[in-house]
């Protein structure tokens, strides 16, 4: 497949292979550097340029909690909220990424937001 001129999009199929094979390193990282897990998630969000450093810091607070969260759901139910809405792919290209029929990873999506507002609020809870 042939790679995109600068400035075009990818094609999808790219895109998911990228998602997956990082997928696969995060895996991995996690049984060799357990304990970079928390610290790593929290460094995904830089602050923009200007930024309140308040707002900022409570922005990356929350986003580390949900992706906390995130990795306690089972694999069917995170695997389909990444990439519904961190990697913006449809239901349909979900589906077929996952050899799947759009109908389950609508119901996974479901269960997955259900499961994910249980454990927040467990976790608000407890906090």
């Amino acid at each position: 497949m042939a790679r995109p001129a600068h400035g075009e999009a990818a094609p999808r199929d790219d895109v998911l292979v990228a998602y997956n094979q990082a997928l696969e390193r995060r895996r991995r990282a996690r049984h060799r550097l357990p304990h970079l897990r928390a610290e790593a998630l929290a460094s995904i969000a830089a602050p923009a340029e200007g930024a309140d450093p308040v707002s900022s810091a409570m922005k990356r607070q929350r986003r580390r909690i949900v992706l906390e969260a995130l990795e306690e759901l089972d694999e069917p139910y995170r695997t389909a909220i990444h990439l519904h809405y961190w990697m913006k792919c449809s239901v349909a290209e979900i589906a077929e990424q996952l050899g799947t029929r759009p109908g389950t990873v609508k119901s996974h999506l479901y269960r997955g937001r259900e499961r994910l507002a249980g454990i927040l609020k467990r976790e608000q809870a407890d906090g």
